[in-house]
């Protein structure tokens, strides 16, 4: 938990709580903005109220009820944590969910498109995580491997006296790529013809992205359970989805794609998955291989793993693009 750079009587403000009010504003303002682009002016601020809401609720929702499962004596309060906004210990999937549940609802009472509304949220989630993830280095949350020098942001804490003392930001990168998304979804949302990519391609190549960068976190709570020590808990929830998406794709193409094509893509994505987490206990470790014991350079093992986050978003995106075009003209 980010400590308290301000105490106003019993309230402490954290610069993570700072951050996520700050993003929250710019976010709106992006979700105002392509809602107007999209003629969807009208049902905006009902989304936007509807997400503010519930954000901050299934964000802590879903992280304090998964710590509870797993560490009972981790939180003496969970429902307090739960209603505070101001705390950090979001999971960003269940802002996500949360999003997409005051889609449903907005499209149900506004009687309006789900899918268009979703094509505006998207891009204004993924600021919001783009702005959080800036600011989380600073209170050295999500550290990354221990860098031997250099600056920020290739190594943060540079003028520390110890390598020890220096790591890689991981949530930096991830808040790059988090951006690069946000920019991407929004250009995407706001094209006033031709053929729009689907808004759920920009999610899947987030999930995508999630199963790379948790790689590389050292922060505390590493692991499923203490059975499961080989997978995060993002990345078990990434994982699931992907695989969700990826079932989905094939059912909808299982008539115009070949089934080899279709086997093709699920062995492509299993192998992935696989890679993915195997290639974690690779770094600083020996792989015993023909009898020899083969030491991996770290920079072979980014390098596979990202072949392997690629390889999970290339399974379900290029199906996702092969879905029939009245499936895709709008997201």
């Amino acid at each position: 938990m980010a400590q308290p750079f301000i105490l106003i009587g019993s309230l402490a403000v954290t610069r993570f709580s700072v951050t996520v009010f700050a993003g929250a504003l710019l976010s709106s303002l992006l979700l105002l903005w392509l809602s107007k682009k999209r003629h969807l002016e009208q049902h905006a601020p009902l989304l936007l109220v509807l997400t503010l809401l519930l954000g901050p609720l299934c964000g802590h929702g879903l992280f304090a009820l998964t710590r509870v499962l797993i560490y009972p004596l981790d939180y003496e309060h969970p429902i307090a944590f739960i209603l505070n906004p101001s705390l950090g210990g979001f999971m960003y999937l269940g802002v996500f969910g949360a999003g997409t549940i005051a889609a449903l609802i907005t499209a149900i009472l506004a009687k309006c498109s789900f899918k268009e509304l979703m094509a505006v949220l998207l891009p204004a989630l993924l600021l919001l995580l783009t702005c959080v993830r800036f600011a989380e280095p600073l209170d050295y949350q999500g550290k990354g491997p221990w860098a031997e020098g250099g600056f920020f942001p290739f190594s943060y804490a540079p003028e520390a006296e110890y390598p020890d003392d220096r790591y890689i930001p991981v949530f930096f990168y991830e808040g790059l790529y988090a951006l690069v998304l946000a920019i991407l979804s929004a250009r995407n949302a706001v094209k006033a013809s031709g053929k729009r990519r689907e808004t759920k391609l920009y999610f899947v190549l987030y999930l995508a992205g999630q199963m790379f960068f948790e790689v590389f976190r050292q922060d505390e709570y590493i692991n499923v359970t203490s059975l499961i020590t080989f997978i995060r808990l993002n990345q078990l929830f990434a994982a699931i989805l992907l695989g969700i998406f990826l079932i989905y794709a094939v059912v909808k193409c299982s008539k115009t794609v070949s089934v080899s094509a279709l086997v093709v893509h699920c062995a492509v994505f299993a192998i992935s998955v696989g890679a993915c987490v195997g290639l974690q206990f690779l770094f600083d470790k020996p792989m015993p291989l023909f009898g020899q014991t083969i030491w991996f350079s770290d920079w072979l093992v980014y390098l596979l793993l990202a072949l392997s986050a690629f390889g999970m978003g290339w399974s379900v995106v290029s199906l996702l693009n092969k879905l029939p075009a009245d499936r895709l003209k709008e997201s």
